[in-house]
């Protein structure tokens, strides 16, 4: 990578990006949500929230070209292979997209909860704040690897992986992360966004009730939040508001259903919430720029 190409931001995916999710764990709120994705070879851009936890993205498999922007600025590309691993800790969402070189391309996202980096700061610092961490892209730790390793075991190997064997692992791992990659003397100072772990019961419960009408206050609810504040953490996480990303959960829902069935294309505006044709017309267009029709064609 080019010396004036600035980091590569691997946030979590957290169902927001396409992709088959081969496994997943989670020790609970503070603690480590681990999802391990394999994705297509073409897809994006795409939309990829911030959230309040620290991410580790560690390529399990395979070797793509991946390429990132801050909202409305210039494509930044870089080549990634198996062993790589990102460092993400930025509150700004931000556009993906990938292109996949061979059969298959496989990613560990691991969020560390923000209770295990202050535990580990006060271990190692004396003080348990949540300090600033460097931005890494295409990084070789060997401690950081070995430990990201033997969860991709455990998420693998096990039916069901043991919290006890994550805990601690998410505890060396906090460790060795804050050894590596901390910023020196900085504390972060992060404007409100969502937990990963709310943000991710959020979505699941629009993708769940994709064809039912949009409720902000039953989203809200789910948050534990007031409408109007989980309502602006939500925009601040995501680049826009709960009712357009749902929008968009739809209409990326119907080029799925548009790409992999033969339903008629008002049997897709229906499963996916649309009972106008013309409004399901309208909305797919807004988003994608071309009809339901063309796009399948």
């Amino acid at each position: 990578m080019s010396a004036d190409l600035r980091p590569f931001k691997a946030r979590s995916l957290l169902r927001h990006v396409p992709g088959e999710i081969l496994g997943r764990a989670d020790t609970g709120p503070g603690g480590l949500l681990v999802e391990l994705f394999a994705h297509r070879a073409v897809d994006g851009p795409f939309i990829v929230p911030a959230v309040a936890e620290p991410l580790l993205v560690w390529i399990a498999a395979g070797e793509a070209r991946i390429e990132e922007r801050d909202l409305d600025a210039e494509w930044r590309a870089v080549e990634v292979r198996k062993g790589d691993l990102f460092v993400v800790d930025s509150d700004q969402p931000y556009e993906l997209r990938w292109r996949v070189a061979g059969a298959s391309f496989e990613a560990l996202h691991v969020h560390l909860g923000v209770p295990l980096i202050e535990a580990a700061a006060g271990a190692l610092f004396g003080r348990a704040q949540r300090p600033a961490l460097r931005e890494a892209s295409g990084a070789r730790d060997d401690s950081v690897s070995a430990l990201l390793e033997v969860i991709h075991r455990e998420i693998m190997g096990a039916s069901v992986p043991a919290p006890m064997l994550l805990q601690g692992i998410g505890q060396a791992l906090a460790v060795c992360v804050l050894r590596a990659f901390a910023e020196s003397g900085s504390r972060l100072r992060r404007r409100g966004v969502l937990p990963a772990f709310r943000l991710r019961a959020v979505v699941q419960h629009m993708r769940d009730r994709i064809a039912r009408p949009f409720s902000l206050a039953e989203l809200a609810s789910i948050a534990g939040m007031s409408p109007f504040h989980f309502s602006r953490m939500f925009s601040r996480s995501t680049g826009c508001s709960p009712q357009r990303y749902f929008v968009g959960l739809r209409v990326a829902e119907a080029q799925r259903l548009l790409r992999e069935t033969d339903r008629s294309v008002i049997e897709v505006g229906l499963a996916v919430g649309y009972t106008s044709p013309s409004h399901f017309a309208q909305a797919f267009r807004r988003a994608t720029g071309t009809t339901p029709s063309t796009y399948r064609a």
